[in-house]
């Protein structure tokens, strides 16, 4: 369901599409003030709302809320960085999206998202998504939002986004979070605060993806389960500043932690080769660069060498027959008949291409490998 865009500035128009009833003045927000835990709350302090920069990196557009009907995650999507009178007037918006009590909705979609870049999933989790300006607002019930298997994995979620605060700076005069350095000491309490929980299923990210396809979240479930090997959980955003919940010891680990428990067969298993988004931002190319820069610093031995082109064969095997089944199972069509769809062509063209770039790639690399072990032994 869509309807007209909501034009930014206008509260009353915001609160209409929020299922408000009413909208009041915006209460003032002091400047320089440290958002981990935000003056933003309502004039009777019920709601508190924490800033995160979860995912949205410098941007710090993912926010989390804390409401007596649960936590949740407001997600925003912005085609580039804010004014200093847009960020007072999205402090506004969200000091009455706080006064909503969100499970009363039940509306998928209010929103004009001509905007955003792909087709918008309703996935399980969303509650509504907005347009406000040139700002795409999509809020997500947390305990709800990452697609698990087996137990619960809320804990992870809430330590994660908390993890994300820890390791970030803010920068008060420019109003934006500077990505920092991991602290071992904010790792350890929050690895320690993990220790209750079993966390057995894969986050795509914190808030998902509106681009991204349900099959995609499918496919690397699959691929966990039919791998039999340890489960890791981690970022769909797969890079070296990310972290991982490592699915046996229910500790946080980074990637090169990650990298050096497991072998690094096993690590990219539990990864999802399909999860890029429309800009190709993840997928195959991340996964490509990552390995690459893993194999200079830590030299395969020849057993691994043997088996590195057998494990991206069987990968490449299990992404073609894995594209075929869930398509046609996912969609309940033939794939003959997605083929005839563009749209779903494409979709499918891509991640046939990123299946065989797999097998090929580890085979280019195969003597590259070798003499690197030569070099070592040498």
């Amino acid at each position: 369901m869509k309807t007209a865009a909501v034009e930014q500035g206008d509260l009353g128009v915001i609160a209409q599409a929020y299922g408000l009833s009413s909208v009041g003045t915006p209460q003032p927000v002091e400047r320089g003030v440290e958002p981990s835990i935000s003056n933003l709350t309502t004039p009777q302090g019920d709601f508190v709302l924490r800033r995160y920069s979860i995912g949205g990196g410098i941007k710090n557009d993912v926010f989390k809320l804390h409401t007596p009907q649960g936590d949740f995650v407001l997600k925003r999507y912005t085609p580039e960085h804010k004014s200093e009178g847009e960020i007072d007037n999205e402090h506004g918006v969200l000091q009455h999206l706080l006064k909503k009590d969100f499970k009363s909705f039940a509306r998928p979609l209010v929103a004009d998202l001509d905007s955003v870049d792909g087709d918008v999933e309703h996935y399980r989790g969303i509650e509504t998504v907005v347009r406000i300006g040139e700002n795409i607002y999509a809020l997500f019930e947390q305990a709800e939002g990452a697609y698990a298997t087996g137990n619960d994995i809320k804990p992870c979620v809430e330590a994660l986004a908390d993890y994300h605060l820890a390791i970030s700076d803010y920068d008060a005069q420019k109003r934006v979070a500077i990505p920092g350095s991991v602290r071992s000491r904010e790792l350890r309490s929050l690895s320690a605060a993990l220790a209750d929980s079993e966390p057995t299923g894969v986050i795509p990210e914190i808030g998902l993806h509106l681009g991204m396809l349900k099959q995609h979240l499918y496919a690397l479930e699959s691929k966990a389960q039919e791998s039999g090997l340890p489960t890791l959980v981690c970022h769909n955003d797969y890079q070296s500043t990310n972290i991982i919940v490592d699915g046996n010891t229910a500790k946080f680990i980074d990637f090169e932690e990650a990298a050096r428990l497991y072998r690094l067969q096993e690590f990219i298993v539990c990864t999802n080769l399909f999860g890029y988004n429309k800009r190709g931002n993840f997928g195959f190319k991340r996964l490509k660069r990552i390995s690459a820069g893993y194999q200079e610093r830590n030299p395969l031995t020849q057993e691994e060498i043997e088996l590195f082109p057998d494990f991206f064969g069987i990968q490449a095997a299990y992404a073609f027959r894995d594209v075929l089944r869930i398509y046609e199972r996912g969609e309940g069509i033939a794939l003959e008949t997605m083929l005839e769809d563009p749209k779903r062509a494409k979709w499918i063209e891509k991640d046939f291409r990123n299946a065989i770039a797999i097998l090929e790639w580890s085979k280019i690399n195969r003597a590259r490998l070798t003499q690197a072990v030569s070099i070592k032994k040498d």
